[in-house]
């Protein structure tokens, strides 16, 4: 998994929510296992957020895994997929928030000081 951070500092009246990360599936786009518990869990500031109760769909007849992977182990590792309902808003959000800073000029890595 890449390295997250919790944010280290939160401005006042800054909103902030609870989250869980995942792992993702070697070399497969969606799919995901469960971090071990208390490990994945971490505090966001809430406009990082691009979508909320993101719905996880297990292994099954209609959700198989891709060719390749031990299902067995997978299955054990809890893995699940991403519904395409969910990835579809997921994607569009991001489009979104991307032309919604190339509209007003905002550079991401730029630090917000408090000039008061």
């Amino acid at each position: 998994m890449k390295r997250y951070n919790s944010p280290e500092y939160a401005y006042t009246g800054e909103m902030v929510c609870q989250a869980r990360f995942w792992n993702t599936v070697d070399k497969e786009k969606y799919w995901h296992t469960s971090m071990i518990k208390g490990e994945g869990e971490t505090s966001l500031r809430t406009k990082q957020v691009l979508m909320v109760d993101i719905e996880l769909i297990m292994i099954t007849n209609d959700n198989k895994l891709p060719k390749g992977y031990n299902k067995r182990k997978t299955e054990e590792l809890g893995a699940v997929r991403i519904r395409e309902e969910d990835i579809d808003e997921l994607l569009e959000n991001i489009r979104r928030r991307d032309q919604f800073d190339e509209e007003f000029d905002i550079d991401s890595d730029e630090k917000i000081t408090d000039t008061n």
